[in-house]
């Protein structure tokens, strides 16, 4: 027999604030879920069965689940052209849960410690098939947390095994979730500019006022400090810049430069 327990979740976007209150068994093999339900209202907490694998594709069990800048902005009504309800959440880690037996050419197996990329396309175009969904050449875009339920709940029902990616026991959890989009997201700034970064040490070598000039010093900015220091050649300059002082005084603090 499962326990029950009082829980209060507080859940914050801007200046709405929502508590509630409700009574979970601990014990029986339920989903929790929170919900969008209307467009700038409080999410509503929901219980239902834990879903079964979709053709081809697996159940993660959430362990961590990210809240990027583009909840908030879907939350608060300012991404109107998605269909509610909907659970939101697309930076996903979590224990894969059960796979489909139909799933095939996948390392993936039950129990593996995995991170969720929340975008895929057709899965046949020739972007999609090396892995530049964003690109699908058939303009299909189903993205986790927008357009198909997400991981602001207890179990995410994910469609392909393709979107799986195992995490590293040295890499946390809580920043595993992170990866597949803020992570992502400064990496590929970062590297793009390797070519013309190379090219300049090569032929220059690194002279002492060779710089990187990073614009933000948000999540984003703190990911690209990172990045920067294992992509770049040693020795650049890191300059992060933002109008918030603030900010940039607090990378200072921690000792990011």
């Amino acid at each position: 027999m499962g326990s029950c327990s009082d829980i209060i979740v507080v859940i914050e976007f801007g200046s709405k604030v929502k508590k509630f209150g409700s009574k979970i068994n601990r014990g029986g093999m339920a989903r929790r879920s929170a919900k969008l339900v209307k467009f700038n209202e409080p999410f509503e907490f929901v219980t239902d069965d834990i879903p079964g694998s979709p053709p081809g594709g697996a159940v993660v069990k959430v362990h961590y689940t990210g809240l990027c800048h583009s909840d908030v902005d879907m939350s608060q009504g300012e991404k109107t052209n998605y269909s509610l309800p909907l659970i939101l959440g697309h930076e996903v880690s979590g224990r894969v849960h059960s796979i489909d037996q139909l799933a095939v050419n996948s390392d993936i197996k039950v129990g593996d410690r995995v991170m969720v990329y929340a975008i895929r396309g057709c899965g046949v175009c020739s972007r999609c098939k090396v892995h530049k969904p964003t690109f699908c050449l058939n303009r299909v875009r189903k993205t986790i947390g927008f357009t198909e339920d997400g991981g602001f709940s207890d179990y995410l029902t994910v469609s392909d095994l393709s979107l799986l990616m195992l995490v590293p026991e040295t890499v946390a959890m809580d920043t595993a979730c992170l990866l597949p989009c803020s992570g992502l997201t400064s990496y590929n700034a970062v590297v793009s500019i390797l070519p013309t970064v190379k090219e300049f040490v090569t032929d220059h070598g690194v002279p002492e006022d060779c710089a990187v000039l990073l614009v933000g010093a948000g999540g984003l900015g703190l990911w690209g400090v990172q990045i920067v220091r294992e992509v770049l050649p040693d020795g650049i300059r890191i300059v992060c810049a933002d109008r918030d002082v603030r900010v940039t005084y607090s990378f200072l603090i921690i000792q990011c430069f």
